[in-house]
């Protein structure tokens, strides 16, 4: 009976870990931006090689930045110049708005 008691605990251990561990995998693959503050950036967007951490770069004053976005789709802005809107997780700018500008 004392085993039947402990076996039941440690099903409800391993339970309330695997638990806690799927929890920490299924948010930690992305990205955390709210501690972040919002920017607004003008440039010129061009398509990176997909083996990079991001899809896109802004080229901004002979400066890089790496954008990514899970809410708009970058792709249509390729090649021009476009004022992005986002938050920075790292060196990253994801962008939550991006419009075409003269």
């Amino acid at each position: 009976m004392k085993g039947i008691v402990v076996g039941i605990l440690v099903l409800i251990i391993l339970a309330v870990a695997g638990f806690f561990v799927f929890k920490n995998l299924k948010t930690s693959g992305t990205p955390t931006t709210s501690n972040s503050p919002q920017v607004t950036i003008v440039g010129v967007l061009q398509s990176v090689p997909s083996t990079s951490e991001y899809s896109y770069i802004v080229i901004v004053n002979s400066q890089t930045i790496g954008v990514n976005s899970s809410k708009v789709d970058l792709k249509p802005f390729s090649g021009k110049k476009v004022q992005i809107t986002g938050q920075y997780s790292g060196t990253t700018l994801y962008a939550d708005q991006i419009n075409e500008v003269p």
